[in-house]
C-alpha cells in the first residue's frame, strides 16, 4: 500500500487488546489522521464501532516493514481461529497456489468440533492432472508451519466469482457447511 499520508499514521495492533505491535507483526491495521471519515450517514452506531477514539479499525490484516511501508494481506473476517491460533486465509492461498498442479484455490473457514474452525481449501486442479487431499495438506505443511496447514480439501471444477472476477467466498462457506 505504501506509507501513510501526510499527517496520518497507520499502526498494527493486536486484534483483541488493540495494543500496538512492532514492525513485521501481522495483525489488524488501525489508521489515524485527517483522512479518517467523520461518520456514516444516519448510522452513528456503525461509526462508533468502526472509529474508536479517533482510530479507524480497518478490518484489514497487514504489517509494516522495517522501512515503514504498509502491506495489506487479508481481511479480518477472512481469519480463522483454529485451536486458539490465528490463521490468515490469504497466506494459505498464496502457499497453495505455488503447487504446479493447483490452477486456482480459495480457502475458507469450516466448523470443527475439536478445533472450533479449520481452514478448508477449495482446489481447482490443472487440466489432465491428479492430486489427492493428502498431497495438498502435505504441500501446505511444507510451505507453512504445521498448525497453519489446511485441514480439509474439496476439489472443484471452478470457483464461484462475481462479475469482476472476485471469488465469492460466501458461496464456498455455504458449501463448507454441507
Amino acid at each position: 500500500m505504501g506509507k501513510p499520508v501526510m499527517h496520518g499514521t497507520a499502526k498494527i495492533v493486536d486484534t483483541e487488546t488493540k495494543e500496538s505491535l512492532p514492525n513485521g507483526e501481522l495483525r489488524e491495521i488501525l489508521v489515524v489522521g485527517p483522512q479518517v471519515f467523520i461518520g456514516y450517514y444516519k448510522n452513528e452506531e456503525a461509526y462508533r464501532s468502526t472509529v474508536v477514539d479517533g482510530e479507524l479499525q480497518s478490518g484489514d490484516i497487514g504489517y509494516i516493514d522495517g522501512n515503514g511501508f504498509l502491506y495489506v494481506v487479508d481481511q479480518l473476517k477472512d481469519m480463522v481461529i483454529s485451536g486458539g491460533e490465528n490463521l490468515y486465509l490469504a497466506e494459505l492461498e498464496q502457499a497453495l497456489i505455488q503447487h504446479p498442479v493447483i490452477a486456482d484455490v480459495a480457502v475458507v473457514s469450516a466448523l470443527n468440533e475439536k478445533w472450533g474452525e479449520v481452514p478448508r481449501a477449495f482446489v481447482v486442479q490443472a487440466p489432465n492432472e491428479e492430486l489427492s487431499e493428502e498431497e495438498v495438506i502435505s504441500f501446505s505443511k511444507g510451505k507453512l508451519a504445521s498448525y497453519k496447514a489446511v485441514k480439509e480439501v474439496v476439489f472443484v471444477d471452478g470457483l464461484p466469482r462475481n462479475a469482476v472476477g472476485k471469488i465469492l467466498k460466501n458461496r464456498l462457506k455455504e458449501m463448507a457447511v454441507n
